[in-house]
């Protein structure tokens, strides 16, 4: 007879409940189209979006420079932290629900991805239960939580992290690799 912690669907379904069950916990946006969920560097990101749309979408120039920052020499848009493969990537959502709504939405997601990478290496390891567990904690203490009210750049570097991990150790386990020691 099959223990319960041993069902294939459980192991699979148990920890994205709890993954969504302490997002519900520690997300506080009421309404994603319009509320975000924290200010000040947030609206360094809302400003970067909405600075890709206007220039690509708009004007048709080039979203790299700006005039209207450091007046009279403009700003190279391109240094800024956020990169401008974050604001590419948000400007099909802002395109469906507006502004906040690609924010929230990049934000989530990169919480969901990092928990996936998280959950995908430990269980290299460890069983589901303990890699739920790990996944959480990586998920939700410091490492991208923290950095989802504002450094969106920090919270997806952080959050590829285990799936660059996750990678290296399939590629070490694999057959193709031995042959090249």
């Amino acid at each position: 007879m099959m223990r319960m912690r041993d069902h294939p669907i459980l192991s699979r379904l148990i920890p994205w409940v709890l993954f969504w069950v302490f997002f519900a916990w520690g997300w506080r946006v009421r309404n994603p189209f319009t509320h975000i969920p924290a200010y000040g560097d947030v609206l360094e990101v809302l400003w970067g979006i909405e600075w890709y749309h206007r220039s690509i979408l708009v004007q048709h120039t080039s979203p790299l420079f700006t005039p209207l920052a450091f007046h009279p020499l403009g700003w190279h848009t391109a240094t800024l932290a956020y990169t401008p493969i974050l604001f590419l990537l948000a400007l099909p959502i802002r395109e469906v629900g507006g502004l906040a709504f690609a924010y929230n939405v990049l934000a989530i997601l990169v919480l969901v991805i990092a928990f996936a990478g998280a959950f995908r290496l430990t269980r290299l390891f460890l069983s589901w239960e303990m890699a739920a567990i790990a996944a959480l904690v990586f998920t939700f203490w410091r490492m991208c939580w923290d950095w989802v009210g504002g450094h969106l750049n920090m919270t997806w570097i952080s959050g590829l992290l285990p799936w660059m991990a996750y990678g290296i150790e399939r590629a070490k386990r694999s057959k193709g690799l031995a042959q090249w020691r």
